[in-house]
């Protein structure tokens, strides 16, 4: 599953038109059938806010598709760290030692 914060950005979009398409069936819902010409506004309005719903809706899903498909390409194993015997020897030697102050190969 794709972390959400990835697609925030797109997300966010889409519960702002969601919430603007809903505010603007409410108001076009209370007006008064018979003044034609506020329904005719309000009901045009409405109609714009489900395109942008729409439009929002479609960027979020590509934006979690595309980090769906990121995620995919990242490997499922992890990577081990290597040492080599010679660098571990120094390295713990460093970290043992009371009077180093620097790490091996720096000093």
């Amino acid at each position: 599953m794709v972390e959400r914060s990835t697609c925030r950005p797109a997300s966010r979009t889409a519960e702002r038109a969601r919430y603007d398409g809903d505010l603007a069936q409410r108001r076009y819902l209370k007006v008064d059938p018979d003044n034609r010409l506020v329904a005719d506004a309000l009901e045009a309005d409405w109609n714009q806010k489900l395109r942008a719903l729409a439009t929002a809706q479609e960027a979020y899903e590509k934006a979690t598709a595309a980090a769906t498909e990121l995620v995919s390409a990242l490997p499922t194993q992890p990577v081990p760290i290597i040492f080599t015997g010679a660098r571990m020897k120094r390295t713990m030697s460093w970290i043992t030692s009371p009077d180093s102050t620097c790490p091996p190969g720096l000093g």
